[in-house]
């Protein structure tokens, strides 16, 4: 049995999109929140993460707010 897991970001910019230079350190960092919940027994929940890389990120870093959950990928072989 798989699992995928599925992010869905609430981003507020002009292009609804992660800043490039966003995209690693945030993934890295949202992967090790979900791998701890899941170990604490969560499927689902809210991922609010703050990137700074640079100035033109204000002094506080962009905020990232999304949802995850985890969906089973089941296959149903036959005999």
């Amino acid at each position: 049995m798989e699992q995928s897991i599925n992010i869905n970001w609430h981003i507020q910019d002009q292009n609804n999109n992660v800043k490039k230079p966003h995209r690693e350190p945030l993934k890295v960092a949202v992967m090790e929140r979900i791998t701890a919940m899941m170990k604490e027994g969560y499927r689902e929940g809210e991922l609010i993460e703050t990137v700074r890389m640079d100035d033109s990120d204000g002094e506080d870093g962009i905020e990232y707010h999304g949802w995850w959950t985890v969906k089973k990928d089941t296959q149903h072989e036959e005999y």
